[in-house]
C-alpha cells in the first residue's frame, strides 16, 4: 500500500459558519423562489413540509458521512494499514454517498409532485438565472475591476 505523509483536511465546528445564518439564508431563498413561482397556500404548506423533512434527513446523512470520512482517515493513517478495514471504510462512505444521492432524487421527485407544469418551467428559469448571477459574482471576485 502507498503511504502518504499528508492527512485529509478536517473541519472543526469553530471553522463552520453559524447554522442560524444559513437557516436564515435558506428561508430567504425559499421565500423568493415561492414568490417567483406564485405558489398557492396549499403548495406552500406542502413545500415547507418537504423542505423540513429533506433538511432533517440531509443533516443526518451529512453527519454519518463525516463520521465515515473520519473512520476512513483513521484506517488510512494507521501504522500498518489493513486493506480489509480500508475496503470496509470505503464501502461505508460510498454507501452514504449513494444514500445522499437517493435522498436528493427523492426530494426532487417530491417537489415535482407539488409544482404545476408551468411552475416547473419557471423554476428551471429561476435556477438558470441564479446560477448565472452566482457565476458572474464569482468572476468579479476573481478579476476585480474587470467586466
Amino acid at each position: 500500500l502507498h503511504s502518504c505523509t499528508h492527512s485529509f483536511p478536517t473541519r472543526r465546528s469553530s471553522d463552520l459558519p453559524n447554522k442560524e445564518f444559513f437557516a436564515k439564508k435558506r428561508k430567504e431563498f425559499h421565500k423568493k423562489l415561492d414568490e417567483f413561482l406564485e405558489v398557492s397556500i396549499e403548495q406552500k404548506k406542502s413545500l415547507d413540509s418537504l423542505r423540513a423533512y429533506q433538511d432533517s434527513v440531509s443533516t443526518l446523512i451529512k453527519k454519518e458521512t463525516r463520521n465515515a470520512e473520519k473512520e476512513l482517515r483513521k484506517v488510512l493513517e494507521a501504522e500498518t494499514p489493513d486493506s480489509l478495514a480500508i475496503s470496509q471504510a470505503k464501502k461505508n462512505l460510498l454507501d452514504l454517498q449513494e444514500k445522499a444521492l437517493n435522498h436528493r432524487i427523492q426530494g426532487k421527485s417530491g417537489l415535482s409532485k407539488i409544482l404545476t407544469p408551468d411552475q416547473k418551467v419557471k423554476m428551471q428559469e429561476f435556477h438558470k438565472n441564479f446560477r448565472n448571477k452566482k457565476f458572474k459574482r464569482e468572476q468579479e471576485v476573481k478579476e476585480p475591476g474587470s467586466k
